[in-house]
């Protein structure tokens, strides 16, 4: 190499190396950060649509139904875990629960005496 290599190499620009005093925790704050805020926005949405209803009519829960004398009626609804429910259902004066999970349902006919306040005199 001549003495004009060795000079241009000298005069070169020194590899421009990560700064030291950033570090790993400067380049995850923002995520983390960001992360933060997207969970907190999404609660408070949440907690706004539980306090307006909105929860409960998108759910997929049927509600209680009225005092009507015609077709099924929904008299309660019993959740036993997060994928299982049981339903207390009347079809006139015939009674039915309604054991429904993301495997199968099954229906058992009710007797009128097992139910109490529903008027029927058991003997």
């Amino acid at each position: 190499m001549t003495a004009v290599g060795w000079g241009l190499l000298a005069a070169a620009r020194p590899i421009p190396f990560k700064a030291e005093n950033g570090g790993a925790t400067a380049s995850l704050a923002l995520p983390l950060l960001l992360a933060v805020v997207l969970l907190a926005l999404a609660v408070g949405l949440l907690w706004v649509a539980r306090q307006k209803g909105w929860l409960r009519r998108w759910s997929a829960a049927p509600p209680v139904a009225g005092e009507r004398a015609d077709g099924l009626q929904v008299e309660q609804v019993l959740r036993l875990s997060p994928r299982t429910r049981l339903y207390r259902l009347r079809d006139g004066e015939h009674r039915f629960a309604v054991l429904e999970s993301t495997a199968h349902a099954s229906i058992v006919p009710l007797p009128s005496s097992s139910l109490p306040g529903d008027g029927a005199d058991a003997h």
